[in-house]
């Protein structure tokens, strides 16, 4: 349906050909005497360029009208030529006009790219320029798409036209999911070489699909019809026979075949990378959330696929704004921290703040980045952004969760990102409607905040964190076995080591054992914690038990054959190994084992490097802070508990118990640290809370005496 301002426009586009087409003749020009004696803006100006839909055929027909450049008002200014050649080339000449801005029109006939053939029916496509500094206008189906949006931002909203035409060319490739800088549409050439060509030719191709021209043109209606106004494209029927139709063509080479078809036209040495441009648009200008069919606009900013609108997905401790359902649609939820981090939809995730630091850098810089970023419309005072890459960040507000109400809509825009700041804060990106750039800032974890989802998997930050779950510690270079401990069902990655030059191999668990039951298992009662008493930090590091837990002390004084009394204060005189805590068919490594691990990949002064996971160890100054994850060990630095109270080198050291003893007090254990690519074997305290290893294998067979080499490291 035609808009009221565009029926204004048409009415008074047909009046002025109307009455105004009699003075026109061949290249001629209609006006008064007093223009031609010298108040001309533009005056015998030869206006060239190129009509491409796929190029316009010979004899199609090519106008240039004035049109006032603060009005859009048409003047009765019109110049009539034609398209020279099948290439679509075309000169209008001695053009002279009161005003600067022009619109140029060709109809006729073109060549497919889609068949490589003639169509049998007449196209019109439109470009809206300023004559003030150019000479070459090309006529393409994106200065079509743009024509109307730039009508009404000059008419409705007083606008220059220069700054209407660069709004409304981003804009329009935004609604494409291609958003960015972008070369004036009438320069562009569906032959040329630069990626805006290719973007003109991918798009060109995508609102043909296979259309017919009938339908083509009903495209290019609807798109006017939604996108003068407000700037986006409402067209989801055309979206979605765009999609399917990529779907289709890729199946069937169809990409390949246009390529050929342009390049038999034999007007250019090459055809530019469009099928990277359509590429993306199949994939990510929209998605949809699987979980409750929600589909979201997408946007492609530099490296980075960003949802274009805020995440509308209610898990527990998101909200609506004032608590209606109007501001969720308006807006999205606003989501607590904890339930941001678990909003995301698979293959989506909440983006760290250094991935917000790329979305900046790519805009421009953080200083402007809240200018380019915000929507055009929506922020109080007149603080509308630019919306240069369709992002459009919206004022959303805040919900304040202890005090449960919620301010600053029309005012801030605050998106989290998924790093902790301290136990109760985390950060997140604040736009301000008076501010220009885009800030970096610290809140509460229970306030309420938006999300907007990065498409990939979570970037897994380098150094230490325990909102990083352990899976993503792993190796994705080993392929990993796995095995369940049939007391509480949980499920370990193991992997396979083979000593070289022996038969001798170890098959070891590639996680912290996390095992807590203690009724089935007494020794663990008052043994076992969680980092900082929080159990869902045991589901990152595993568990921590002291040396009587780890070897089950309660277990061995049961023991019916060789009963030992073990633990904290009392030598047991333990000389083997044990199951331990370990489930049925593994068991606590001697130090003896641990030895042996490092002479199967190298000795101990160059183990730990192989054996540290490739994130999580903090940075020490050192190269070697994380390892190289050669076998699939991942160790992590998990640190230890050394009081009820105190935690110690979490981050940077991990401590696993073996099954040797010390003495009364000490048992032994396996270090590896940030600092150096070496382990070390030492002693502590049995009271220390400290991580299990598994090794699989009868712990009745299992070796017991250290090594020669390796026990230049026994301190």
């Amino acid at each position: 349906m035609l808009t009221k301002t565009m029926m204004k426009w048409n009415l008074l586009a047909a009046l002025v050909f109307g009455t105004s087409f009699w003075a026109c003749s061949g290249d001629k020009t209609a006006g008064t005497d007093e223009q031609s004696e010298g108040l001309y803006a533009i005056k015998n100006l030869d206006i060239a360029g190129v009509s491409q839909k796929g190029p316009f055929v010979k004899g199609s027909a090519v106008t240039v009208q004035g049109i006032d450049c603060k009005t859009m008002e048409f003047t009765d200014e019109v110049f009539e030529g034609e398209v020279k050649n099948n290439m679509g080339e075309f000169v209008v000449e001695k053009v002279n006009l009161s005003t600067t801005c022009a619109v140029v029109e060709v109809t006729g006939e073109y060549r497919s790219e889609m068949t490589g053939k003639k169509v049998s029916d007449k196209l019109t496509l439109r470009a809206l320029t300023n004559l003030k500094d150019r000479t070459h206008v090309n006529v393409n189906l994106l200065t079509n798409l743009e024509y109307e949006r730039v009508m009404y931002y000059v008419a409705e909203k007083g606008k220059s036209f220069d700054e209407a035409k660069d709004l409304a060319e981003r804009e329009v490739l935004a609604a494409f999911g291609m958003a960015g800088e972008s070369a004036e549409f009438e320069d562009l050439d569906i032959f040329g070489t630069s990626d805006a060509d290719a973007t003109l030719l991918a798009i060109s191709v995508l609102m043909q699909g296979d259309a017919d021209v009938k339908t083509l043109t009903e495209r290019m209606d609807k798109f006017n019809g939604s996108f003068a106004e407000s700037g986006t494209w409402n067209d989801d029927d055309t979206k979605k026979a765009i999609i399917d139709w990529i779907a289709n063509a890729v199946a069937k080479a169809v990409m390949d075949s246009i390529r050929k078809n342009m390049e038999n036209w034999g007007f250019a040495n090459e055809v530019p990378d469009f099928e990277k441009v359509i590429e993306m648009f199949g994939a990510d200008s929209t998605m949809t959330d699987s979980r409750d069919g929600q589909i979201y606009k997408t946007v492609k900013i530099g490296d980075q696929i960003w949802m274009a609108e805020n995440l509308n997905f209610e898990v527990d401790s998101s909200y609506c704004y004032n608590d209606s359902a109007k501001y969720c649609t308006k807006y999205g939820r606003l989501y607590s921290w904890a339930a941001a981090n678990r909003a995301c939809p698979d293959g989506w995730h909440l983006p760290t703040i250094d991935e917000f630091e790329t979305l900046f850098a790519t805009v421009g810089k953080q200083s402007i980045a809240g200018k380019k970023l915000k929507s055009t419309s929506g922020w109080n005072n007149d603080g509308n952004g630019t919306d240069d890459f369709g992002f459009t960040a919206l004022p959303a507000g805040i919900r304040y969760g202890k005090d449960k109400y919620y301010n600053y809509e029309g005012h801030h825009a605050n998106f989290w990102s998924s790093i902790k700041n301290g136990s109760d804060s985390a950060e997140y990106v604040n736009m301000f409607y008076d501010y220009d750039n885009a800030r970096q800032l610290v809140h509460d974890k229970n306030d309420g905040m938006s999300v907007r989802c990065l498409k990939g998997e979570a970037e897994v930050p380098s150094g230490w964190s325990w909102d990083v779950p352990k899976d993503a510690r792993l190796s994705p270079n080993i392929k990993y076995d796995s095995m369940v401990d049939p007391r509480d069902k949980q499920v370990y990655k193991v992997v396979k080591i083979d000593v070289p030059d022996t038969n001798y191999s170890q098959v070891w668990m590639a996680e912290n054992l996390n095992y807590a039951d203690s009724v089935k298992t007494p020794s663990l009662k008052g043994r076992n914690w969680c980092y900082n008493d929080d159990e869902k930090n045991c589901n990152v590091s595993g568990r921590y038990y002291s040396w009587a837990a780890a070897i089950d002390s309660v277990a061995l004084a049961n023991d019916s054959k060789e009963p030992l009394d073990c633990g904290y204060g009392k030598k047991c005189g333990l000389d083997r190994a044990v199951q331990g805590i370990c489930p049925e068919g593994w068991h606590l490594p001697t130090l003896r084992e641990w030895s042996l691990l490092c002479e199967a990949i190298g000795d101990y002064r160059t183990c730990g490097e192989p054996l540290k996971a490739l994130t999580g160890w903090n940075y020490a100054g050192t190269p070697n802070n994380n390892g190289t994850d050669l076998y699939g060990f991942a160790a992590l630095p998990t640190g230890r508990r050394i009081s009820a109270t105190s935690w110690e080198k979490v981050g940077s050291d991990v401590y696993y118990w073996s099954s040797t003893e010390q003495d009364d007090d000490r048992g032994r254990y396996f270090n590896i640290n940030n600092i150096y690519t070496q382990t070390y074997t030492y002693q502590n305290s049995k009271y220390y809370g400290q991580s299990v290893r598994c090794v699989k294998g009868d712990p009745s067979t299992a070796p017991v005496r250290p090594s020669s080499s390796s026990s230049k490291n026994d301190e």
